[in-house]
């Protein structure tokens, strides 16, 4: 897939450096990724997307990936919804521009992507390549990139990605058995109305709700990147 650099940064309108709006965009999300940094059970945040990509315009808004503790990933992903809701920050309905869309859950128990890949995945082979860790926890970033090989990442492309990351460390976290029970009653209170809300708008490729993974792109562009990009359809 590296092969697809020039045309896949040329297809999403890619620069080379961020912009001066993409640098406030940056210090921005490190400013409010300070709020939740403290939650026991996450393990790494990173920048995906446009503004990983350098390719945002005014209207962008700005997304994030978390990979979480097993068994905790209900719990960080509703206090993460929480906080950021009352900092009003979250994307939200008509709320775009400059918000934080909280799209992409998973826990280190799928780090390992190969199951959600479709045929010559050119986007999210990019999506991982142009990845910023902003918190990354116990090498989780690192874990991630070596189970994720088949990404073919060049030396100063790793220097810029690890440019934005403020937090890079080890953590340690509370016993779950104290904890677990708030994940598993979030989990039941929450997971039948997201899957039921999520049928509206299904997409198999897009929306994810298993127990180690929450993932609601609810229009995955994959399927149209590959088709325009590789097979000029």
């Amino acid at each position: 897939m590296i092969q697809y650099l020039h045309d896949f940064q040329a297809y999403f309108s890619i620069k080379s450096i961020p912009s001066q709006y993409e640098k406030e965009l940056f210090i921005y999300t490190q400013k409010y990724i300070r709020y939740i940094a403290w939650i026991p059970w996450i393990r790494m945040i990173a920048v995906v997307n446009s503004l990983a990509m350098f390719a945002t315009d005014e209207s962008s808004d700005i997304d994030l990936f978390i990979i979480t503790t097993p068994w905790m990933m209900w719990f960080v992903r509703f206090f993460t919804t929480l906080i950021f809701h009352i900092l009003w920050v979250r994307r939200y309905g008509k709320y775009v521009q400059k918000r934080f869309c909280l799209s992409f859950f998973i826990t280190e128990n799928s780090l390992n992507f190969n199951s959600i890949l479709i045929e010559d995945d050119v986007y999210m082979y990019y999506w991982i390549y142009y990845m910023k860790p902003i918190l990354n926890y116990n090498d989780t970033y690192e874990k991630f990139l070596s189970e994720n090989n088949w990404v073919s990442m060049p030396h100063e492309m790793q220097v810029q990605n690890w440019e934005y990351c403020i937090y890079n460390k080890r953590q340690i976290s509370p016993p779950l058995k104290i904890f677990i029970w708030f994940d598993v009653c979030i989990r039941w209170c929450i997971q039948w109305r997201t899957i039921q809300s999520s049928r509206k708008l299904w997409d198999p490729y897009g929306i994810v709700i298993q127990n180690d993974m929450l993932k609601f792109h609810t229009h995955d562009i994959r399927i149209k990147t590959r088709n325009e990009l590789l097979f000029k359809k």
